[in-house]
């Protein structure tokens, strides 16, 4: 399960780092489709402090896909602080 996590985090790192750099949300979590809980705890999580965060559900109509947490730009280093707190 670690690398399942780790390769999800280093994939999302690639996307917003190198593919996306002049976006203005930055992915910073993501869960399958089947279990999202641990997203969704971390966007109310970043919420309650104030944290400009958003939810998307990826698809590609055959699956149930995946729940991705994204947070601005501005606020991406409060943000990651903000998750080590949470638990899943």
């Amino acid at each position: 399960m670690a690398l399942k996590e780790r390769l999800k985090n280093t994939f999302s790192w690639l996307w917003n780092s190198v593919l996306k750099s002049g976006s203005q949300w930055k992915e910073v979590h993501i869960s399958t489709g089947k279990k999202p809980e641990p997203t969704m705890r971390r966007h109310s999580h970043l919420r309650a402090y104030g944290i400009r965060c958003k939810l998307l559900h990826l698809h590609d109509g055959k699956t149930t896909g995946m729940v991705s947490l994204r947070v601005h730009k501005d606020d991406i280093v409060k943000a990651r602080q903000l998750m080590n707190e949470v638990r899943d």
